[in-house]
This record gives C-alpha cells, structure tokens and sequence, in this order.
C-alpha cells in the first residue's frame, strides 16, 4: 500500500528533523523528489530524485529507513554521479557505498543490513576505496547510482548550491562543528 509507505516516509524524514545536529542532511535530504518504484530491488538516485521500492523499504527498521534516505541524499552530494569518469560503474558504485555507510554509522544512523561498510576504509575516499576492490563486483549487486536525471554540469551546480545552503542553514541552527561531512 502506498500510502502506508508514504506515512512511513514521513516519519523517517520527522526523525531526521528530530536528530540533533542533523540540519545540513536534513536541507539535503528534503531536496530531493521521491518516486516509489517497484522495477529497483531497493533504492537509487539520479542527482533529481530518490527511487524506492516500497517493499525493500517497508522491510527496514524507522532507523534503517532514516539511512537508507541519507545513503541516497550522499550519492550526488559526494557527486558520485559526476566523478566516476571511465571507471567502471558498479565497482564504483560499491566503492561509494563503502564511504557513506561508514560516514552514516560515525554519525550513529543505522543503514540497512548487507549495506557495504568495511572499517579498513574509514578516513578514505572514494577512489581511494575503489583502486583497493577487486575488479569483480558480485553478480547480484545492483547499482543505486543511475544516471544523472539532467545535464551533468547542471546537475552539479546545482548540488553545489545546495551544499552551500545545508552548511550556511547547519551553521546558523547551531549544528556543532564537525557534523557536515
């Protein structure tokens, strides 16, 4: 039922509202336009919108559903979509993962089980990550990264902005110094 899953959105985005020193995921998060899809096993962002479906995300904890919402806000603002140049797209895109999910559970939020989340790669970046993968992506995996929903340059921009709104908004909330990641 999609209402019900609305109602549980809802209240995943009210807990991020309610968690301290959440201002600057919480502008990001609320940026985006959100779409449920039954064609994806679990989530995916363009830089425009997070897809879900509806039953993967049903199956999460209100916790899990609060990460797994930052885990798709992080892709374009790491502009995942932008700097994966001729790599290849699904060891990059398990390479991000690495880097949110550990970003995510620093800050205590809880990401659905089996997320990618390795501590030797914590302080890493992403292409720090992904020179380190072996060149074989399990055959299951499905990338949450698509395409970007518009002109790449636009795209980026645009995220850009919103980057610089979320901080200049966490800082005068009085977000403590160290939350932006």
């Amino acid at each position: 039922n999609l209402q019900e899953c609305q109602k549980a959105l809802d209240r995943a985005k009210i807990a991020l509202m309610s968690t301290p020193d959440s201002v600057f995921f919480c502008d990001l998060a609320f940026s985006f336009k959100y779409v449920w899809d039954e064609s994806i096993p679990t989530a995916s962002v363009d830089g425009v919108s997070i897809f879900l479906n509806p039953e993967f995300f049903m199956k999460q904890s209100p916790d899990q559903r609060v990460g797994l919402i930052l885990h798709e806000t992080l892709h374009p603002v790491y502009m995942h979509l932008s700097r994966k140049g001729n790599r290849d797209h699904s060891k990059w895109n398990i390479a991000g993962d690495h880097v949110i999910n550990l970003t995510l559970t620093e800050r205590k939020f809880k990401i659905p089980h089996g997320g990618y989340c390795d501590r030797q790669y914590i302080g890493m970046t992403t292409e720090q990550v992904y020179d380190l993968l072996p060149n074989e992506t399990p055959p299951d995996f499905v990338p949450d990264i698509k395409e970007p929903a518009m002109d790449p340059d636009i795209l980026e921009d645009q995220i850009e902005q919103n980057i610089i709104r979320a901080a200049i908004r966490s800082q005068q909330e009085g977000d403590k110094p160290g939350t932006i990641p």
